[in-house]
């Protein structure tokens, strides 16, 4: 994973899914039924993400989708739209829906799950630059 996809995933952990880094994590292997691992090994009463060890938000749908249901949860409904022939090509709009134009969202991207990392920081009010 390349340093500014880090960054964005550390920054999209912390500022949209509202988790904190931990180091009491250990990496450990599942064996065939998995292989390699992390797993949490601490009583940590918040949610936390190994701090080295971001979920990839920024490169897979699968890690993506979390914070479609995240925001989702919280009355964001998200829209995502794939323009073929356009650079980016990939738009995502969140909206809450209440009127006020603050509660609307867009960003692009290459990827779906670049749009949506974009998009969420916005929709989680994040003010810095996003990488």
């Amino acid at each position: 994973m390349d340093s500014t996809a880090s960054a964005l995933d550390t920054l999209v952990a912390e500022q949209v899914m509202a988790l904190v880094p931990c180091d009491a994590w250990e990496p450990t292997n599942l064996g065939s039924a998995g292989g390699p691992a992390l797993l949490k090994r601490c009583s940590a009463q918040h949610h936390c993400y190994p701090r080295h060890h971001p979920m990839a938000f920024s490169t897979l749908i699968a890690a993506a989708w979390h914070i479609v249901d995240h925001l989702a949860d919280q009355g964001w409904k998200i829209m995502i739209r794939r323009v073929p022939g356009r650079d980016p090509s990939y738009a995502v709009q969140m909206d809450k829906h209440t009127g006020d134009p603050a509660d609307i969202v867009t960003a692009a991207a290459p990827t779906a799950p670049l749009a949506l990392c974009r998009a969420a920081l916005r929709a989680s009010g994040y003010q810095g630059t996003i990488p």
